[in-house]
């Protein structure tokens, strides 16, 4: 995150290379049609087939994954020598449960319909550089759905502003675990943007179990499995945080989705697909 011009705090802060990550900015989407899954997202009878190798329920479990692969590319490692050791890790099957905020979940008052929405982010704004920064990176759409973070507190130090404001600062390691998907070249929709559809459920039913429902990824890895970014937030006088943001992206192909309930494990009947849209 970054901090508001004028309040940089001037006690005693580590230097860091992982600034914030440049924002881009698009011009108004032009809309289309939702589109079934399509044909290469469709999984092969031996895809399908595959047991599930691990069900990751929350981002700790993804990052000791991560872990027991031996994490991303060493700076003197060949990448013939780091994908043989992450896809002895990454191989088989992989369900990740991720949790739908309120926001993703609309309740038609006049229909009773109840509509699901997720839409993907940019892993290029967070980091991601599967060919450095090249104008081919910078042009293209990652979609990416975060699985979620661990915040690790690190102790804590006094603070002061250029006004002599003082405030006492948090130190916290964040980790930030992604799947990455097939991306798009300006404005191909031939990558998801999203995931809608409507579920097949009671007002009652969604009233009882709205803090529940989750997505489930099933997904295969594919190069380069796993690459890392690095950021760095200051901390201000309203938000007296020092954060070390470490972010971990696996490159994921999508098998299949499905709505759950976390409590139950019941699936829910839904027709969710896969959205695209042009960005540029």
């Amino acid at each position: 995150m970054r901090g508001l011009r004028g309040f940089f705090l001037v006690a005693a802060i580590a230097a860091s290379s992982g600034c914030a990550q440049p924002q881009r900015s698009y011009a108004p989407v032009s809309q289309k049609p939702a589109l079934p899954m399509p044909a290469s997202y469709q999984p092969s009878a031996e895809l399908a087939a595959l047991p599930v190798s691990a069900i990751i329920r929350n981002p700790a479990e993804g990052l000791l994954k991560i872990q027991l692969a031996g994490g991303a590319r060493g700076e003197f490692e060949s990448i013939p020598d780091f994908e043989s050791r992450a896809s002895s890790i990454f191989t088989g099957k992989f369900s990740f449960v991720v949790p739908l905020t309120s926001s993703s979940i609309k309740f038609d008052a006049y229909t009773g319909g109840i509509d699901i929405s997720r839409s993907f982010d940019d892993a290029y704004g967070f980091g991601y550089r599967p060919n450095g920064n090249s104008i081919s990176a910078y042009r293209s759409f990652y979609p990416s759905v975060t699985v979620g973070e661990i915040v690790t507190p690190n102790g804590t130090f006094e603070g002061q502003n250029a006004y002599g404001a003082k405030v006492l600062v948090e130190r916290r390691k964040i980790d930030r675990v992604f799947l990455v998907f097939e991306h798009s070249i300006h404005g191909n929709p031939s990558a998801p943007s999203g995931i809608s559809g409507r579920l097949n459920v009671s007002g009652a039913d969604l009233q009882a179990n709205k803090d529940n429902l989750a997505l489930v990824y099933d997904v295969t890895f594919e190069s380069p499995y796993l690459l890392t970014s690095s950021a760095y937030g200051e901390p201000t006088i309203h938000n007296p945080y020092q954060n070390i943001v470490t972010n971990y992206f696996l490159r994921a192909n999508v098998i299949s989705y499905r709505l759950i309930n976390t409590a139950t494990g019941r699936e829910y009947p839904s027709d969710l697909r896969l959205e695209r849209n042009y960005r540029w």
